[in-house]
């Protein structure tokens, strides 16, 4: 009995040991992580670290469309997939992939910062702020959120206090697909030639970076009555079958400075920068400018070359050493039968933390160049930046309407005109990135009074009036006329202080704004002073 009993009890343990093995099974089965999926992701990851969206968004799409993955991994597909247009700038196409990692309730915190950020870029205000205020939530401390949430009130607020700048789409020089970075032929302005990825034949190449076809330099000239024609690719041997474009012409047009990036299946995209020759309207010889230091596996590009061509100014990927993203570098040279030097970082008070790029250097010396940080409204912004001293600057946003909440980007003036053309991923556009021109109508504003004896109620002669500017700075000093009459030209967004002085009355104070005054103005300050003694 005893015998019998005990091999009963064995069995009975056997079974139980036999079905917790087989409930371990099952649950493995349905929680362990899936081999390809991991598979799959450990290579969209790798695709999108090396900044090829197109290829690596077709790997996660295979996590997506299949029918063997969870919810789990579909999320975190969804929220790569919609990283991958994030990063080329097409945020109503990410905000799908966002939303449905929500659905499948992915649980990163920066989902909701992205998401946030892309919403912001369609105008999308409302929902913008309350996804950049959970991710606040989720990410207290990170700065990154408090900057995501000030970079939000800083557009809103510019689009509530636009500039004066007049901002309309050329037509002529856009097409369906991206059409960027334009400049200008010589000095009469009758040329423009650009960057544009627009379809050239029937079997067109796929950049693996943005999935767009590759891109070329192209020329439009304007007629007799000041219509833009129709754009042609330019002559020579600049153009090949990989990316070209980013471009930049020196003051007498002889040598064009161009991005040239090449893609292989073994190894990253390698941009580098070069130089064509212009023979009549060919341009040949092409050669590639060497930069002392930069690593291979480095992409370097958007030259903007100086008006005497001893200075290059380009972008670099932070892996060449910047303050995180792509910084906007230089290279000089003392004269231009020289090779340039070695590259110097533009400095912390230019790049930030995230993608600095397309400089432009104007005939007067101001520095022009898109950034993802400083006070953007959203994506790329145009800023402006004077130079103070050694990689010292001073950074000011275009605001609205050059900038918009979506990327702005590739501007160029015509000299010393207000007046040019950027490029713009806007609402509104004829395709992916338009170009537009734009100017600044002449506003002139004027101050113009009389200085009133208080007691006598007759104009006062000879009054010293003073204009200082916020800063403090003086800026005119004029005296009365026989009818007390006194008149200053003003400029914009500046506050002024009038100082009123005279022998025999003291000293009396006004003030004056111009802030926010995008139209003709003439002020009229009428000042009444008392004399000392009667």
């Amino acid at each position: 009995m005893y015998i019998y009993s005990k091999h009963k009890q064995g069995h009975i343990q056997m079974l139980k040991h036999l079905l917790l093995f087989i409930c371990i099974a099952i649950l493995y089965v349905f929680t362990a992580p899936n081999a390809n999926a991991q598979r799959l992701l450990n290579k969209g990851t790798e695709m999108f670290a090396d900044e090829q969206y197109y290829i690596a968004s077709k790997y996660f799409n295979k996590i997506l469309t299949g029918n063997k993955y969870s919810d789990i991994e579909k999320g975190e597909a969804s929220y790569y997939i919609g990283r991958c247009f994030f990063e080329v700038s097409r945020p109503a196409d990410a905000i799908k992939y966002f939303k449905l990692a929500i659905e499948y309730n992915y649980q990163a915190a920066k989902l909701h910062l992205y998401y946030g950020q892309a919403l912001q870029m369609i105008e999308s205000f409302a929902k913008a702020e309350k996804n950049l205020l959970k991710y606040k939530e989720m990410m207290p401390d990170d700065s990154i959120a408090d900057q995501a949430l000030e970079r939000y009130r800083r557009c809103v607020y510019m689009m509530r206090n636009p500039t004066s700048y007049d901002v309309v789409q050329v037509p002529s020089l856009n097409s369906p697909e991206m059409d960027y970075c334009p400049f200008f032929k010589g000095n009469t302005f009758e040329t423009v030639y650009f960057t544009s990825s627009r379809r050239l034949s029937d079997n067109p190449k796929i950049s693996p970076e943005s999935g767009e076809y590759f891109s070329n330099i192209y020329e439009a000239e304007i007629n007799k009555d000041g219509f833009w024609q129709k754009p042609k690719i330019i002559d020579g041997s600049v153009n090949t079958d990989y990316d070209e474009g980013a471009a930049s012409l020196n003051r007498t047009t002889r040598n064009l400075y161009f991005t040239r990036c090449t893609y292989s299946k073994k190894k990253d995209k390698a941009c580098r920068i070069y130089v064509a020759k212009r023979s009549n309207n060919y341009w040949t010889q092409v050669e590639k400018i060497e930069i002392k230091g930069i690593p291979k596996h480095v992409s370097v590009g958007h030259p903007s070359i100086s008006h005497d061509e001893l200075t290059l100014y380009f972008v670099a990927d932070s892996m060449f050493g910047g303050y995180g993203g792509k910084d906007i570098y230089k290279i000089s040279r003392k004269k231009r039968s020289e090779n340039f030097g070695t590259p110097q970082n533009l400095g912390p008070n230019l790049n930030t933390r995230y993608d600095d790029a397309y400089p432009y250097i104007r005939k007067n010396g101001l520095l022009y160049f898109s950034s993802k940080g400083h006070t953007s409204m959203g994506g790329y912004d145009i800023f402006v930046a004077k130079e103070t001293g050694l990689a010292q600057f001073d950074v000011k946003n275009m605001g609205y309407p050059i900038n918009s909440p979506h990327d702005d980007f590739g501007i160029v003036f015509m000299d010393s005109y207000n007046e040019g053309f950027l490029t713009s991923e806007r609402i509104g556009g004829l395709g992916k990135s338009d170009i537009y021109y734009f100017h600044k109508p002449e506003i002139k504003l004027s101050l113009k009074g009389i200085i009133w004896d208080i007691m006598t109620n007759k104009p006062v002669e000879d009054v010293q009036v003073s204009l200082m500017n916020n800063n403090y700075e003086l800026i005119d000093i004029i005296k009365t006329n026989s009818d007390g009459e006194y008149e200053f030209d003003l400029e914009t967004n500046y506050d002024y202080t009038i100082y009123v002085k005279h022998k025999d009355y003291g000293i009396t104070t006004d003030s004056i704004s111009t802030a926010g005054i995008n139209t003709t103005k003439e002020f009229i300050r009428e000042i009444f002073i008392k004399k000392t003694q009667y």
